[in-house]
């Protein structure tokens, strides 16, 4: 496991941010796209772009706490198996 410490170094350097301006770009262009789309037909709805849209914008933001806790949480499960 990481330390915040090693995640910020991580999540700030240039190379991450680097990719995290290219997904922000890619969210930016897809939310562009869905609009052009519901623009043409306001009766679509594409539920995969929307999906893909707020998954990119979800990982350019996830902090250090929900990466932590979702390691605990499977750490303390796979504990708790194996002292069945």
């Amino acid at each position: 496991m990481i330390t915040k410490e090693q995640f910020n170094l991580w999540k700030h350097g240039p190379v991450t941010k680097y990719f995290f301006d290219y997904l922000i770009n890619k969210r930016a262009f897809l939310k562009s796209a869905a609009l052009e789309m519901w623009l043409n037909d306001p009766k679509v709805l594409n539920e995969t772009l929307r999906g893909q849209i707020i998954e990119l914008e979800e990982i350019t933001a996830t902090p250090w706490d929900a990466i932590e806790s979702f390691y605990k949480e499977r750490e303390d499960a796979d504990t708790e198996g194996a002292g069945q």
